[in-house]
């Protein structure tokens, strides 16, 4: 038996050196084709389709996956086919020996693998093999720490895990008689317990056990040894009947080129699935391609982070502005309020020539600074795309005509002719935003008058239709403004549209202005996906070229527009106004009650709005100004009581009580919640008379007063500052109160409060050191430096009483 062994190895060996020197020469890509004989040719005549039994012991020189038969040994029977033309149809066998059972009870044709050292000798007379299509070896795999091995007999005594019915059970079990056999099922069988220590080796085909132990064992189990005595030749294994079957495998291997035998080889090691891989041997062969995977993987994760960083940073920067914006908008209106009213209050006076003229400037100036409050705040919303934008069917005519109503006494007073030449019909309704189309054409009209000294300012609109087959018709509204002014160079155009920029410093200072208005137009159109674009030569004159892309709006909405109703009013309105004016600053009340003096109405005062939901249970009122910001029950709660009781009660079934806010916040957020509470509209601090008159108007059946018999001076009036002296008391008593419980949140209610009494009543350092404690509230400041500048401000509260 050994000698048996031994000359087959001799034979496997040669089969080795013949194929090595064959590949290492150059291939060609094909040889002659067999010459099979007359009586071969017969013989697959007769037999077209081969059956092959199929060992599933070899895998992974063969096995099945999905179902179909893959592997080194499917490959090898595809090229015999290509080359003789048989067919080969698979049956699977349980082991080895059903597979040689199958083949000698002629169920089978051929035996896709066998092993000639392996072959029972009662069983080799019956049996022929084929010549070698592969030549394996047989290896040992033993634990990492365990010593070569080259001879089978240093494991005697010691567990051998082998597979179950394969081909090395009869071998080992005759040769070896003192190796303790594990049997077991799979590959990964074999190593586990190798691994785990139930057996004390492993022993099977190379191209089986070593790539797994390499995959999933490294640094645990190693290759330990090869079996020099039991080579594995694999060939083809036929009955001894078929002689032809055997000649015709014979030259059809014959007949493969090394070229052919290495491409099937490579393909058969590229698709043999062992599992997937560890970590441990991913990192072990790929350590350098998974540090630059993991090193690629973590700078995107550290990019993605400090973009994500750097987005939540400008969105809290951009939160901070914004609350800072309305805040301080909200701090300028307040005292704006009592200043523009006193102002307005004093010009209905009787005055001399150089206090009107003082009166003027004044009124000039607080007009700057609002403009420029409204200004910066347009130009916020803008940068940071908060501004909202709605658009509805619009009429431009009527709208170009409001603006140049507005403008037309400026262009009278400076001599200039004011031209309106429109070639759109009156009755053309475009798809626009209204409000913000106004802004545009208000800023750059006013812009041509004030830079125009002696000519004309011309305003030409012109609409172009890009279809005619659809309701909602596009189109391109061109609006052209051109005047005979002072021009603009080359180089100042290019800064024009820039914030807080004129053509020169010389422009500033003589036709004044913040240089803010022609960034807000450009950022307006293009919010609108429009265009503003200019041409100009110095001492010639500017024109401006305004495109906008539109739609005709549709015949629905235009006859909504038509048909729409004007806003609900009292059912019976007494012939003069009765207006409840409510807010928690009684200065406020007495401000705003001498202008509806002024305008010939009749204003009752409510301090809060408890107060003002009796007096409107018991009275009927033609309109109600209500402050937002009041302690207990603010604006928004008043207001959404008031319609609900509208609903519930059959006094007041059917009526509606125009309530409109008075609020220095004109944001939209603010405006929004107003008339989600149930207000009808918001008029912004400070409250001007044409502002209340047009209000009156609009709201009351009732005509306000165009002129009165002029009652407030140029400061408060005694009443007010009583009043003011009185609730002072009562507010230093909340900030003592605050400050001895350390509960900074009333602190700032009582202070906010106060402070806004003193910008109203003109108590201007009073109110900055109401400032002062605010700035200090909102810098965490100490209790001890809060309780110094609170001192300091009773000082002064004390001083005025």
């Amino acid at each position: 038996m050994k000698n048996l062994m031994f000359r087959y190895w001799i034979k496997s060996m040669a089969v080795i050196f013949v194929t090595l020197i064959g590949t290492a020469l150059p291939a060609q890509q094909s040889t002659k084709n067999p010459i099979f004989t007359n009586k071969e040719l017969a013989w697959i005549a007769a037999h077209p389709t081969v059956t092959v039994a199929v060992n599933p012991e070899w895998q992974p020189l063969q096995y099945i996956e999905h179902g179909q038969h893959k592997g080194l040994t499917v490959d090898y029977l595809t090229q015999i086919s290509r080359i003789s033309g048989l067919q080969f149809h698979f049956i699977n066998s349980a082991n080895f020996s059903q597979a040689t059972q199958q083949l000698l009870e002629q169920k089978v044709d051929l035996i896709s693998a066998l092993a000639p050292p392996f072959l029972p000798s009662n069983w080799q007379s019956k049996i022929q093999l084929s010549q070698p299509y592969f030549v394996g070896a047989t290896v040992i795999i033993g634990p990492a720490a365990e010593s070569i091995i080259f001879d089978l007999h240093k494991l005697d005594g010691k567990t051998v895990a082998i597979y179950q019915d394969g081909i090395y059970q009869a071998v080992l079990a005759q040769s070896f008689p003192d190796l303790k056999l594990l049997k077991l099922n799979a590959t990964a069988d074999l190593l586990e317990a190798v691994a785990n220590g139930n057996a004390d080796a492993a022993l099977g085909l190379n191209a089986a056990l070593i790539p797994p132990m390499q995959r999933h064992f490294k640094g645990t189990l190693q290759l330990v040894g090869t079996v020099a005595s039991l080579p594995l030749p694999v060939s083809f294994g036929i009955r001894s009947d078929q002689i032809e079957l055997l000649a015709i495998l014979n030259k059809s291997l014959d007949a493969i080129t090394a070229k052919q035998a290495n491409s099937m080889m490579n393909k058969w090691l590229e698709g043999i699935n062992y599992g997937t891989p560890t970590w441990g041997s991913l990192l072990l062969y790929y350590r350098i391609e998974v540090l630059c995977l993991l090193s690629a993987i973590g700078l995107v994760l550290l990019l993605a982070y400090r973009a994500k960083a750097a987005q939540l940073a400008a969105q809290r920067s951009e939160q901070h502005k914004s609350r800072f914006l309305a805040m301080m908008s909200h701090e300028i209106r307040t005292p704006m309020n009592a200043i523009l009213s006193a102002l307005e209050l004093i010009d209905r006076t009787t005055l001399d020539t150089r206090q009107k003229q003082l009166t003027q400037l004044a009124k000039d100036a607080a007009e700057s600074l609002l403009n420029l409050l409204d200004d910066v705040l347009d130009l916020s919303k803008l940068e940071s795309r908060h501004m909202e934008l709605e658009f509805r069917p619009t009429n431009i005519n009527e709208v170009l005509e409001q603006v140049v109503s507005l403008l037309r006494p400026k262009a009278d007073e400076k001599n200039l002719v004011l031209i309106v030449a429109s070639k759109i019909r009156k009755n053309t309704y475009l798809m626009l935003e209204p409000t913000r189309l106004q802004q545009i054409l208000l800023n750059l009209i006013s812009n041509a008058i004030k830079f125009t000294e002696r000519g004309q300012i011309t305003i030409e609109l012109s609409l172009s239709l890009l279809a005619i087959d659809t309701q909602e018709t596009a189109a391109h509204l061109a609006i052209r403004i051109a005047d005979t002014g002072i021009g603009i160079s080359a180089e100042q155009q290019a800064r024009l549209f820039q914030p807080f920029s004129q053509a020169d410093i010389s422009t500033s200072r003589r036709f004044g202005g913040t240089g803010l208005g022609l960034a807000i137009c450009r950022d307006l159109v293009n919010a609108m996906h429009g265009k503003l674009s200019l041409a100009s030569e110095v001492g010639l004159g500017t024109t401006l070229f305004l495109t906008l892309p539109t739609q005709l709006a549709p015949a629905a909405s235009k006859s909504e527009i038509a048909q729409e109703a004007p806003p609900t009013t009292v059912a019976h309105q007494p012939v003069q106004a009765s207006v409840l004016v409510v807010d928690d600053h009684p200065s406020n009340l007495a401000v705003i009650e001498q202008q509806l003096h002024e305008l010939g109405c009749n204003a009752v005062l409510a301090s809060d709005g408890k107060a003002a939901l009796d007096l409107i249970a018991q009275h009927n009122f033609s309109l109600v100004l209500l402050d937002c910001n009041m302690p207990e029950l603010d604006g928004y709660t008043v207001a959404r009581m008031i319609r609900n009781h509208e609903q519930r009660s059959e006094r007041s079934k059917g009526r509606h009580l125009p309530i409109i806010a008075i609020s220095a916040a004109n944001d939209a957020e603010h405006t929004q919640r107003c008339l989600d509470s149930g207000m009808d509209g918001v008029l912004t601090k400070p409250l001007r008379l044409p502002a209340l008159r047009q209000l009156i108007a609009a709201w009351c059946s009732v005509k306000p007063k165009p002129n009165a018999a002029p009652s407030f001076g140029s400061r408060p009036s005694e009443v007010a500052l009583a009043l003011f002296k009185a609730e002072s008391q009562r507010d230093w008593f909340s900030i003592q109160q605050a400050l001895i419980k350390s509960d900074f949140s009333a602190l700032q209610r009582a202070i906010h409060r106060l402070k806004g009494a003193a910008y109203i009543n003109q108590l201007h350092p009073l109110a900055q050191a109401c400032v002062e404690i605010e700035q200090l509230l909102a810098s965490n400041c100490s209790t001890a430096q809060l309780q110094s500048a609170c001192t300091k401000l009773g000082e002064s509260l004390q001083a005025l009483v």
